[in-house]
């Protein structure tokens, strides 16, 4: 997904898409930090 398309969504729903990838720490990431953790290839991604 780009990051144009995930600016649109609310921090609560990216929050929740990066928990479903793995993302470690996400209540302490801000907006910005939380779609550039979606945008970049996760290592759940590839297993």
């Amino acid at each position: 997904m780009s990051p144009d398309r995930l600016r649109e969504f609310s921090r609560k729903e990216l929050e929740n898409l990066a928990r479903r990838q793995g993302v470690p720490n996400v209540r302490q990431l801000r907006k910005q930090e939380l779609i550039e953790a979606l945008v970049s290839p996760s290592p759940s991604a590839s297993a």
